[in-house]
Order: C-alpha cells, then sequence, then structure tokens
C-alpha cells in the first residue's frame, strides 16, 4: 500500500523519541533513517501535536505489525520524503500450507518459512569480519550480522569448513545472516501442531513431515531472535 505524499519527517520523529523518552539524544542521532522510521510501529509513539478520537495517541500501526507478525508474516514501511509512504505486509497464503526453506543445523533438518527470507549465501568463511565482538558480512555495501542457527537452539556446531552458508532473512525490521550447515532448498510444507506439551516452545511455530517420513520443527524467525535479543 502506497500514496503519493510528501512522506514521513524524519528529524521529526527523532525529536518525539528523544522528547517522549523512548530514545536518548546520543542514541537518537545514532540511529539511520530506516530504524527511526521503525519508531512510529511502537506502541505509543505518536508526532501528531493533538490529539483527537481518531488519531494522536500512537495507536494503530504498532497493533497491525504485532497482528501481521503473529500471523507469522513481516510488516515494515518504506519512507520517501517527497514522493510517499509504502506500507508492505507479507503474510502466508494459508495458515496450514507454507513455502519453506529447508536447511540443515548441528545434523538435523529444520523449516524456515519463506516469508521471512531473503536470499542464500555462500562464502569463503575469510569473508566473515568481527565489529563489536559480533560477526558481520558485508553484503552489498551494507554491515548484515552473523548468527548461527545452532548457536540460538543451544545445539552443538558442527566442525567449521573453508565455506559458511548463510541464509538472509529479514526479523525485527533488520536484514540477518543465519549460518546454517547447508541449505536444502525450498518446499511447501503442511503446518502441524506442536501438542500441547511444546505448544509453550520459544522459537518453533509448529512441525512438518517431509517427503521421506522425517520429522522437521518449523522455525518461528521473530521469536527466535526476540529469544536472544542479547545476541542481536
Amino acid at each position: 500500500m502506497s500514496d503519493d505524499g510528501r512522506g514521513l519527517d524524519i528529524e521529526k520523529i527523532r525529536k518525539k523519541a528523544v522528547e517522549k523518552k523512548f530514545l536518548t539524544e546520543e542514541g537518537a542521532f545514532g540511529m539511520s533513517d530506516e530504524e527511526l522510521v521503525n519508531l512510529i510501529t511502537l506502541p505509543g509513539f505518536s508526532t501528531a501535536e493533538k490529539v483527537d478520537q481518531i488519531s494522536g495517541r500512537g495507536v494503530g500501526v504498532d497493533v497491525v505489525k504485532t497482528k501481521v507478525e503473529a500471523f507469522g508474516g513481516i510488516f515494515r514501511i518504506e519512507n520517501h520524503p517527497g514522493e510517499g509512504l509504502k506500507s508492505v505486509m507479507k503474510l502466508p497464503l494459508t495458515l496450514a500450507i507454507i513455502q519453506a526453506l529447508l536447511v540443515k543445523s548441528s545434523g538435523a533438518t529444520y523449516a524456515i518459512p519463506v516469508v521471512h527470507t531473503i536470499e542464500t549465501v555462500e562464502l569463503p568463511v575469510s569473508e566473515l569480519k568481527l565489529i563489536q565482538a559480533k560477526r558481520v558480512i558485508i553484503l552489498r555495501d551494507e554491515v548484515v550480522q552473523v548468527l548461527s542457527l545452532s548457536e540460538l537452539l543451544d545445539k552443538p556446531p558442527l566442525p567449521e569448513t573453508d565455506i559458511v552458508n548463510l541464509v538472509i532473512i529479514e526479523a525485527r525490521d533488520k536484514k540477518i545472516a543465519l549460518q546454517v550447515d547447508s541449505v536444502m532448498g525450498q518446499q511447501e510444507i503442511a503446518i502441524k501442531s506442536l501438542g500441547e506439551f511444546l505448544k509453550y516452545a520459544r522459537g518453533f511455530s509448529g512441525v512438518t513431515i517431509l517427503g521421506d517420513g522425517s520429522i522437521s520443527l518449523i522455525v518461528d524467525v521473530q521469536s527466535l531472535i526476540e529469544t536472544n535479543t542479547k545476541m542481536v
């Protein structure tokens, strides 16, 4: 959904973020324009000077984002100053059958919903850099943090090789390179419930049975990253 208006006023958002104590002044000036735009999805954040019955209370965009992500989707805002605003929503076609990318990590097969994936990358291990104690790669002039799927799942990793397999995903409004042992390919899968005993398990949204009869857990990317926020 897009409009042909004037877009969002970045400086006004920055000023309001500091004024309403969402950010410190130093933190606000250290954020990119994209990160500042996504502040409008926070509950209670508004740049309106006056509050009326339908606007100015900071309620609306955050509700949309929360609901879309609850369905396993992605909500993103693209700001084009002087040209307009675009709201992008990505949702699975159904809640029962989805397209998933199958990957191997620590010897097990996992399914990552395609709605969260951007691309897969294979790089020499020498391409991994260390910035502020975090592993990153430079992908088309953009710094992308690398997280190991086995580490996120608290599983012992396999011995490192000269090549790293990465799945570039979108989570928490940013790109993250998820390191896996190998990428098996894309497949349409049917989601099955985790059952009563595992329904509160963080990091997984369900389970599926693959064509060879084996079981694969479906990774809940948003939940997995949120559970390990100290790594991001």
